[in-house]
């Protein structure tokens, strides 16, 4: 793989090779996956997953973004600190709230894992 592949894989967690091939970047080694994978090891999906401080907003909560819609906080990250959240979009692409655009966030009462 092209070293500036790999770079990207690091800082973004994931990425995917010309091949197909899902790249992750965890425990400081190169691995491949079936999917990008969050810290919490579910695979992403783009619109329902973000990345969060879990010292701000707990793991697996989830939480209204207004204008963008509901997440669940399923990853976290290097870039991931205080009042930022990555919402996933898809590998390879980046979309953050926090420092890029100021937007209300709700947390949503109740154990997610317990919805109908």
């Amino acid at each position: 793989f092209r070293s500036k592949f790999l770079s990207t894989v690091k800082l973004e967690g994931s990425g995917v090779a010309a091949n197909g091939t899902i790249i992750q970047y965890y425990n400081g080694c190169y691995h491949t996956d079936t999917c990008p994978r969050t810290a919490s090891g579910v695979c992403a999906q783009a619109g329902i997953r973000a990345a969060v401080d879990p010292g701000i907003l707990p793991m697996k909560s989830d939480f209204n973004i207004t204008g963008i819609g509901i997440r669940t906080a399923q990853d976290t990250g290097g870039a991931i600190d205080g009042y930022h959240i990555d919402d996933y979009v898809g590998v390879g692409i980046a979309n953050y709230f926090g420092n890029s655009y100021n937007r209300a966030v709700r947390l949503l009462e109740g154990d997610p894992s317990c919805a109908n």
